[in-house]
């Protein structure tokens, strides 16, 4: 398994941050538009990647203006760091540094398609497409091409399985998986209402089809099993073994897998099979302190969790033992 996981300390305050676009913050801090070369950068949701830097179980020792003006050099020379002969593909889920990996991907000279929103292209891979195969889903030709044509190193899907998705003689894969009770304890602070999400989920009080209802209850049930095996609309309490199964078979097309939890101890194996620049790796850290959340669940809850989403806990065991069997 391949493991990695960032999380950055700001000097900026989160406010600051989550109110400026990319561009924006280039010109507030004169720097080059033009020498940032916008034109390739992944669209990094600000508000989400300060979320992900006060969560995640890692830091990262550089603030904004450290990380910018190491990306633009990294990007003057990103065909010296760029070791891989594919495009890369990171599958996003929610709460599991799908952010921060946007961002590193800019920082490590990636080429990430256009347009995008967090590295995934937009009105075909973005969260916003969730539910939309119909009319935004791809072919692998269509994928392939679109990325040769415009020479782009880099993309993300932050949604369900599609048709097109996985095209393992043109792109590689990656994603990581988060300890079941630590993903649920974050969504629950992420999300404003994220209590009333929990709350609808357990008790049921959702009206289907999943598009139509409340799109964040099914972060408190098996919601990994959900995103991999093309389960998101599954109704509450009913995710299977076979759901399990349909998860474990589609990650065996990804090259990497990882487990969030360890990512600090592995992360020079991980940028070494990546294709990204060893020098990212003296900038991760060991969280010293676990996060403190203003929003937690009480006992009973936790143990109604645990037993809720027993496949999602088979999932992640079996991530962490290697992917056997």
């Amino acid at each position: 398994m391949k493991h990695i996981a960032f999380v950055a300390v700001l000097s900026f305050s989160a406010n600051v941050l989550s109110t400026l676009g990319l561009k924006t913050f280039f010109q507030t801090k004169n720097m080059s538009v033009e020498s940032a070369n916008l034109s390739t950068l992944g669209q990094v949701n600000l508000h989400d990647l300060v979320a992900d830097m006060e969560d995640l179980p890692f830091t990262f020792d550089l603030d904004p203006v450290q990380l910018l003006n190491m990306t633009y050099s990294a990007r003057r020379n990103a065909s010296q760091t760029n070791a891989r002969s594919k495009p890369f593909i990171w599958w996003h889920v929610e709460k599991v540094a799908g952010s921060w990996f946007c961002a590193m991907a800019n920082l490590a000279g990636d080429r990430v398609v256009q347009p995008n929103l967090n590295c995934g292209w937009t009105n075909h891979d973005d969260t916003f497409s969730t539910g939309m195969s119909a009319v935004r889903g791809v072919t692998c030709p269509q994928r392939t091409s679109y990325f040769k044509s415009h020479t782009f190193t880099w993309g993300a899907i932050e949604r369900e399985p599609w048709d097109g998705d996985i095209c393992p003689m043109t792109f590689e894969y990656g994603t990581m998986l988060r300890d079941p009770m630590n993903l649920m304890k974050s969504a629950l602070n992420f999300h404003q209402t994220g209590r009333q999400f929990f709350e609808d989920c357990r008790y049921k009080r959702i009206t289907y089809p999943y598009a139509a209802s409340n799109p964040h209850w099914n972060r408190f049930d098996n919601f990994q099993v959900r995103i991999f095996g093309n389960a998101v609309n599954v109704p509450a309490g009913q995710i299977g073994p076979q759901h399990l199964l349909n998860a474990k078979r589609f990650l065996k097309h990804f090259k990497y897998v990882g487990i969030l939890e360890t990512m600090a101890t592995n992360i020079n194996f991980m940028l070494a099979e990546v294709g990204w620049p060893q020098h990212i790796g003296r900038h991760v850290h060991q969280k010293r302190n676990p996060t403190r959340y203003s929003k937690t669940f009480t006992p009973e809850e936790l143990r109604w969790l645990k037993q809720a989403n027993k496949m999602d806990y088979k999932l992640y065991n079996w991530v962490k033992n290697g992917m056997k069997g």
